[in-house]
């Protein structure tokens, strides 16, 4: 299976429409799913770090899994009902993963899900590493990465025990462009060169990881570097995301939302 990689414009006026569709679905954070008395009721979880969980995106913005509920509601013809467990906690996969082995919350709600997203690795891109210490400790972090993050797949597939399940992953983008400002260089800095290519060839590397972690586990990964960044993965994403220059606006959640409904609904559809 070829790892798919999408990168489209959002039509004017998307935003809107998806925001104002969200009508009648319900939404339950944090918690299993309550059990429905409606049978062809279809439960989604989303999974992941402060981007699923929609850090700062207040009313009227709508996070891309609520979005991409309704977006699967429209196309599999069934109420979607939602669980976001996606958490604002600087979260990386090694601390994913026992949630998932060991939390019956996370263990009952995924075990029901006909549908899944699984957003997370920029902390673990982070981790911690200096201008002193890159790229090695980078390379280390990637390496725990790959581990983590396949058992995490490894543990959802199997939690689901061969039930028709649409699973899809997304790897991250780059959202500070101004990767020498972020490490409190001065915009004239020499090093502002060698840092930005450093950054983007190492995120690269990892996003190209985690999609093939993500094929090798029955699933479909968007890469968001060409998505948010542009087709070189290089441009500044500050259209799509908040103030703070990280997290996602009303657009960027739209955007992910439409290009994960772009992938379709296989195996349910």
């Amino acid at each position: 299976m070829r790892r798919r990689r999408i990168s489209h414009t959002l039509p004017v006026g998307l935003v809107a429409v998806l925001a104002a569709t969200l009508v009648g679905q319900a939404i339950v954070t944090g918690q299993s799913p309550a059990p429905s008395a409606d049978a062809a009721a279809l439960s989604y979880v989303a999974l992941g770090d402060s981007y699923p969980a929609a850090d700062g995106c207040v009313d009227p913005c709508v996070s891309y899994p609520e979005l991409y509920a309704e977006l699967a509601s429209q196309t599999l013809g069934a109420p979607v009902r939602l669980t976001n467990l996606a958490t604002i906690d600087s979260l990386e996969t090694e601390r994913l993963l026992p949630r998932i082995l060991d939390d019956p919350a996370h263990r009952r709600a995924l075990a029901a899900a006909d549908l899944i997203t699984l957003g997370i690795g920029w902390n673990d891109f982070l981790s911690g590493c200096t201008l002193e210490t890159w790229p090695g400790c980078i390379d280390e972090a990637r390496t725990q990465t790959a581990t983590s993050y396949a058992a995490i797949l490894a543990a959802i597939v199997e939690l689901r025990d061969g039930r028709p399940t649409v699973l899809r992953v997304t790897a991250p983008f780059d959202p500070v462009a101004d990767w020498p400002a972020n490490f409190q260089l001065a915009p004239d800095d020499p090093q502002g060169p060698e840092v930005t290519a450093l950054v983007q060839g190492k995120l690269a590397e990892l996003d190209a990881m985690l999609c093939d972690a993500a094929v090798a586990h029955g699933a479909l990964c968007i890469d968001l570097r060409p998505l948010l960044n542009g087709p070189e993965g290089q441009d500044d994403a500050a259209e799509f995301l908040l103030a703070d220059h990280v997290h996602l606006n009303a657009a960027g959640h739209a955007l992910v939302a439409q290009a994960l409904a772009d992938l379709g609904f296989a195996p349910l559809q």
